[in-house]
Parts: C-alpha cells; structure tokens; sequence
C-alpha cells in the first residue's frame, strides 16, 4: 500500500501532555486529504499480579469521561526515562508495590487512526512493597503523585462480565486483555479462555 506524503502542516494546539496538527497529505493518484494528528509520548501500562494471584487495579477521576474507570496502572514515559523504568515507577506510584519480575509483554498504538501514542505492556510478579518519597511526587497525565489512585485487587481471570456505565473498564484495563497478558507471561487462569466461554 502506497503511503500518503505529508504537503504542508500547521500546529493547531500546543499543550502540555498533547499537540495537534493539521495535516495536507497527497494520496496515491494525486489527490490530497487532510490529517488531524494528536501528538502524545509513549506511555506504559503495568498488570501487577501479587502472590494470591489478584491482579491490583486502580480506580481514579477521569475528567473527560466524568467518572473512575477501573484501570491497570499506567503513564507517560517521561524525559529521561526508559519504558521499564517508567513501568517501575507507575507501578510504585499508583499501588505501592515495585515489581522483582518486570516482564515485557510488547506494545501497541493507542489510536493509531489519529495519535502517535504507543503504550508499552508489561506483566509485574514479585511484587515487594516500594513507595516513592511523595514530595517526589510529579504531576503528570493530570495527577499529582501518590495517593490520588484507590487500589482494587482482582481474582484472575474472574472480572469478565460486561462492565455497565458506571463500572467501565478502560482500554488498558479490558479483563479479556488482562487474562491474556497474565497467561502470555506465564501464569495461567484457572477458567478457559474467554473464547471458550461464549
């Protein structure tokens, strides 16, 4: 497939966490279109699971969707920061735990049709408790430190209901995709696969 080649740009919105441009590009035979792109740092998301095999998810404010998803801990890849070691500390800030068996799991674009976002996966065993010094506390994707995220622990493989309104999951919180995380790292479910059971 032939790639569109970007004509010209302009920078609509320069904020803190996302820019946005608008784009001309020609597409193949010559014509031409019009790209909006939400520029934003990589990111990472943590499936921590503890030695009870309860995966600890977190619940916080979500101004833009006005209410708390259920979330794995997640977060920018800050300047400076390695992936890993801003999995590590993600996982620190939002659960208290740090992770002896950090495990990569592979990434994928959050919404490629319109944002360069590419969140990093990760499965965390061993986990030993580990906060971070709160004045350390940074703000960052619209909180500040530790202390905003109220933790849930989660049997694996049991949370696979259709989640109501309320109670959405976020994306990187589906528990089909958390349950098949834990078993592409090596800690099987005790059900089938959510395949199976439809």
């Amino acid at each position: 497939m032939s790639a569109e080649e970007q004509l010209s740009t302009d920078v609509a919105f320069d904020g803190k966490i996302v820019r946005v441009r608008v784009d001309a590009v020609g597409l193949p035979g010559g014509r031409e279109a019009t790209r909006e792109v939400v520029e934003h740092a990589a990111s990472v998301v943590v499936v921590p699971v503890d030695a009870d095999r309860n995966v600890l998810l977190v619940r916080q404010f979500r101004y833009p969707v006005g209410h708390s998803p259920l979330e794995a801990p997640a977060g920018g890849v800050e300047t400076g920061e390695s992936p890993d070691d801003s999995a590590q500390r993600e996982l620190q800030e939002e659960t208290g735990y740090a992770s002896r068996d950090l495990l990569t799991l592979g990434g994928f674009w959050m919404s490629p049709g319109s944002c360069t976002e590419y969140m990093h996966a990760y499965l965390a065993r061993e986990l030993v408790p580990s906060q971070l010094n709160p004045r350390l506390g940074r703000k960052h994707h619209g909180r500040t430190g530790p202390g905003r995220a109220r933790q849930e622990a989660r049997p694996v493989g049991r949370d696979r209901g259709r989640p109501d309104s309320r109670r959405a999951l976020h994306s990187h919180a589906d528990a089909g995709w958390l349950s098949r995380s834990i078993n592409a790292g090596g800690c099987p479910t005790n059900e089938g696969s959510e395949e199976e059971q439809t």
